[in-house]
């Protein structure tokens, strides 16, 4: 239920379309807000990396709603390694990406815990 903001277009992907975003016209999809701040979540997709060069592309976030904690979630791309949190307290992938290349990306919450965990083609 996600609509579309400066009109990223189709193209193939690993399987079937993907979406192909150029940060030059600041494309994104925006959805209505998440409760994350009291369950277990995991956000899984495709990737293509174009680059690896750079900081903080940014793939999925969600601002505070005021009066609610642990909601500003973020998840970007810095320089070739997944960054995966909440405020302050972060968890970054060890492995870096290659340019050029699929992968399949899993980010896992779990909130008993309060532990993040970044799989990237299936591997912690």
């Amino acid at each position: 239920s996600a609509s579309t903001i400066g009109s990223p277009t189709y193209i193939t992907g690993f399987i079937h379309s993907a979406i192909l975003f150029d940060s030059s016209f600041s494309q994104s999809l925006s959805a209505p807000a998440m409760a994350l701040n009291s369950r277990s979540f995991t956000i899984e997709f495709w990737f293509y990396c174009y680059t690896t060069i750079g900081y903080y592309h940014a793939v999925f976030g969600q601002l505070s709603v005021i009066g609610t904690t642990r909601q500003t979630l973020f998840v970007v791309l810095n320089n070739g390694r997944w960054h995966f949190g909440f405020f302050n307290d972060d968890s970054h992938s060890v492995r870096t990406l290659a340019a050029n290349t699929w992968y399949h990306i899993a980010l896992v919450y779990n909130n008993d815990l309060r532990q993040r965990l970044i799989y990237i083609d299936g591997v912690i």
